[in-house]
């Protein structure tokens, strides 16, 4: 275990997990409670000077929750409030999860031309759900991983294969239309990033009342 623990506690970039491979995510961005946290927020209704905000940027500049311009945070709470703003109570399916959807491999070329999508497999987890997968050429092809070209430029490492794995989170959503929600008003100070929303900040000045700013629980990132 003492390749697991030092002094008693346990080190999530062991060996296992950096040199000798991957086996959970490491970031200390990408946490379940990152990912509660930004699914729960996102389901208050926000508004300024009467206008209901729908822009996934604006309504983390509003609320507070993750950073606009990434592709999760965004996205993620885009998707979450518009089905708030349908009334629904809202969930995070069960088992709660950071999980790989699929591995998008468009634009890719094998030296045979078969699929690069063949050699994607999820080792634990579920098609759709995957925990683990392994991107591996059978040695019978006579070719590696390397003599593949995604864009024309061959792999050489592994954040080139792990840009276009699409990562999810699975919301519920039941009771169409049952709730009906005052929306809120943005907090005091946006957080970093939102200077260069103009849409957001033209709101931001609006002279209205600020909610108070939420204590930050973590991110999540692509």
């Amino acid at each position: 275990m003492s390749d697991l623990f030092k002094n008693g506690v346990y080190n999530s970039r062991n060996m296992w997990n950096t040199t000798n491979g991957a086996v959970h995510l490491t970031h200390g961005a990408n946490t379940l409670e990152a990912e509660i946290n930004i699914a729960a927020q996102a389901t208050v209704l926000r508004a300024r000077q009467g206008q209901p905000l729908t822009d996934p940027d604006a309504l983390i500049c509003c609320a507070g929750y993750g950073v606009p311009g990434r592709a999760s945070d965004p996205r993620i709470g885009g998707d979450v409030n518009a089905l708030a703003r349908l009334g629904a109570s809202i969930t995070l399916a069960n088992t709660v999860g950071l999980y790989s959807d699929s591995l998008n491999t468009t634009g890719w070329v094998t030296p045979d031309g078969t699929l690069a999508s063949s050699f994607w497999t999820i080792v634990r987890g579920a098609a759709g759900s995957g925990l683990r997968g392994v991107f591996q050429v059978p040695a019978s092809k006579g070719y590696t991983v390397s003599d593949i070209k995604i864009g024309g430029v061959p792999i050489q490492f592994g954040g080139q294969i792990a840009e276009h794995i699409l990562m999810k989170l699975t919301g519920v959503a039941c009771r169409i239309g049952a709730s009906h929600n005052t929306p809120r008003n943005c907090i005091a100070t946006p957080p970093d990033g939102c200077s260069g929303h103009a849409h957001f900040m033209a709101l931001h000045g609006a002279n209205e009342a600020f909610e108070p700013v939420p204590v930050p629980h973590g991110k999540t990132r692509r």
